[in-house]
């Protein structure tokens, strides 16, 4: 359908609103098409309306109930607004279809980290590493884990593989800066922050005392158009 591939091209290129516009005009002509629901709910939660992404992604389970797209998206709406024993339960069906997908993975290590469950949160955040060990962002991930169950040394020794990786990667600086500070070796800290301020274009004092605990870091936790092959 040249509307649908319309729409996966505007959200691809980041016009949310343009697909949302078709997407739902397409539902609305054709209740039946999954492929549209599924969009739509991607379309609404990548623009924070998790909300609302919810029910169309609900319909389009209940049309089809083995849609990785649908599942892995529903459970990064459910994540966002508190429903991790809902997202966790999503997210253990897409691993289990599709093991080698890797945001999965990261996000069902975030459902278990907000139930309290860290062992099960490293060991999901330690799969996509197993994946593939080069990854800065499973890696990344995963020392941001160490460094919030206060395993320092493992995050510190984990930031520096990052950035060995991604020597570019202002978060990366930063959060070692922090690492770094909490072991009492404030001369490299500095430094880390002085980078991570370079890489980020703010003034320094800003970008140190930035508060970036909030979530976990993931650059692939984005709503998905397609999960590989899904």
């Amino acid at each position: 359908m040249a509307e649908l591939d319309d729409a996966r091209t505007r959200l691809r290129s980041g016009d949310l609103a343009g697909a949302e516009r078709i997407l739902r005009a397409i539902v609305t002509a054709s209740p039946a098409s999954v492929d549209a629901l599924e969009l739509l709910g991607a379309s609404l939660g990548a623009q924070g309306r998790h909300g609302e992404a919810i029910p169309w992604l609900d319909e389009a389970i209940r049309q089809r109930p083995e849609g990785l797209n649908a599942l892995h998206n529903r459970a990064l709406a459910l994540l966002a607004v508190g429903r991790a024993g809902d997202a966790r339960a999503d997210l253990a069906r897409v691993v289990a279809a599709k093991p080698d997908f890797a945001p999965a993975w990261t996000a069902l290590a975030r459902a278990h980290a907000m139930l309290g469950d860290t062992n099960a949160a490293e060991a999901a955040f330690r799969k996509p590493v197993q994946l593939n060990p080069a990854s800065p962002e499973a890696l990344y991930n995963l020392s941001f884990f160490f460094a919030a169950t206060q395993r320092i040394d493992e995050a510190i020794a984990g930031y520096r593989r990052v950035l060995q990786l991604n020597p570019n990667l202002a978060s990366a600086h930063n959060n070692l800066g922090n690492a770094l500070k909490a072991k009492g070796q404030r001369e490299e800290a500095i430094g880390h922050y002085a980078h991570a301020a370079r890489l980020a274009h703010i003034e320094k004092e800003v970008f140190a005392d930035a508060v970036l605990a909030g979530a976990i870091f993931d650059f692939q936790s984005g709503f998905a158009v397609e999960v590989g092959g899904a």
